[in-house]
């Protein structure tokens, strides 16, 4: 009877090894995994090149591990297990704490000269503030807390092992900044407001299973920006505010940068926030220099599809212009990573000329000899503060 029994179970196991790969192939390929947000291995293509060389069986090897029958199934019951019955708290890089998805840091060896990486890094923002006085233009940094700091207090011990070093950069890199005479908006004070920076009082500002910040993150960042503009340098921004928009929630399943990586299984749910103008202002815009559909919003089709922050500005593009033709208006420039993507939906209709910038995406010039092409009234740059020191994509300053 146990002979008959392991008979059966290896018979078993290798008509599913034997069907495994037959099922994929009739599957139709997808191009792209939501979890995962990266495209998956296309189909090989064969050529006796490939063949020689080996390349054409890796190939296959890619293309059977991206594109397994049920894959995604089955990565979803490896996490239900790691969550149900082994409990564990950290896994595929990510925790649960107090209604938020946070990613695992690394440990990062002590900095010993943090006042002067600070520093040099403060230079080069100096630099670009100065290419845009030269001509009479006015420029502001503003720095964003990082979801892993905001959050840092819901950290256990171990899981954050670049704490000691990212406490100590974000006052000596905004001392610097003071010292070089740099217009600030620091958006961990106005994010607490009148109390002491917590995750408590960053709560709102932050989405719970995805680095970027809220709708309501976003109108504060605004505020501010209009604020420190008009402290520096005179300038009236009307910066919009919650009674400007009409806001709903997309009902949509949003696919987080955090909560992705649990495969549909986040202990915590996001719904993004989308709005239009209570007072439209009719616009062109071009992205890569080639005419776009004119909006600043990329809705899903189906309450069904999964969304996620990529809903504003279409995600990341390396150049967009938007123009609503009002000659009384300033012309600005925003560059930064995608923490700048809701901020620019949200500022065009304050500008004659939006112009917006990624510089981890765009290559035609440095920045340098962007501003001097194209010399914006305001340049924004919004950096968070897991980058503030490093001196590549947005950090680039270059002729």
């Amino acid at each position: 009877m146990r002979k008959t029994i392991h008979i059966l179970f290896l018979a078993a196991f290798l008509a599913v090894l034997a069907a495994m790969p037959v099922l994929t192939l009739l599957m139709p390929p997808e191009t792209v995994s939501p979890y995962e947000f990266r495209a998956l291995q296309p189909m090989p293509d064969f050529s006796a090149e490939a063949l020689r060389s080996g390349a054409y069986f890796a190939q296959w090897e890619g293309f059977y591990t991206d594109h397994l029958f049920a894959r995604d199934g089955i990565i979803r019951a490896h996490v239900l297990l790691e969550q149900s019955l082994l409990r564990r708290r950290v896994i595929n890089d990510v925790f649960a704490a107090d209604g938020h998805v946070l990613p695992v840091i690394p440990f990062e060896p002590p900095i010993e000269d943090i006042p002067g990486q600070a520093k040099q890094a403060a230079e080069r923002v100096a630099r670009v503030s100065e290419a845009v006085a030269s001509y009479g233009g006015a420029f502001l940094f503003v720095g964003l807390p990082s979801q892993t700091t905001a959050f840092l207090e819901l950290y256990p011990d171990g899981v954050f092992g670049n704490a000691p070093n990212q406490t100590r950069i974000n006052p000596a890199f905004f001392a610097a900044l003071d010292e070089l005479g740099v217009p600030c908006a620091d958006m961990a004070s106005a994010f607490a407001e009148d109390g002491a920076p917590s995750a408590a009082a960053y709560r709102p500002y932050y989405l719970r299973a995805d680095h970027h910040l809220t709708l309501s993150g976003a109108l504060r960042m605004a505020e501010a920006i209009a604020g420190a503009l008009e402290e520096a340098y005179g300038i009236r921004l009307n910066a919009p505010s919650a009674d400007d928009l009409v806001i709903s929630a997309l009902p949509n399943e949003v696919l987080g940068s955090r909560g992705r990586r649990l495969f549909g299984l986040s202990p915590v749910e996001d719904r993004l926030e989308v709005f239009e103008f209570r007072r439209p202002v009719p616009f062109r815009r071009a992205d890569n220099g080639a005419v776009s559909e004119s909006a600043v919003l990329k809705l899903p089709r189906t309450p069904e599809e999964f969304t996620s922050y990529s809903v504003y500005m279409g995600g990341d593009v390396a150049e967009t212009v938007i123009q609503t033709d009002r000659a009384g208006l300033p012309r600005a420039l925003i560059y930064g990573d995608s923490h700048t993507n809701i901020l620019e939906a949200l500022l065009y209709p304050c500008f004659d000329e939006q112009r917006s910038l990624d510089l981890r995406h765009y290559t035609e010039t440095g920045i340098l000899s962007y501003i001097e092409r194209h010399r914006p009234d305001i340049v924004i740059l919004v950096r968070d503060d897991r980058s503030y020191l490093g001196e590549d994509g947005n950090g680039k300053v270059e002729p």
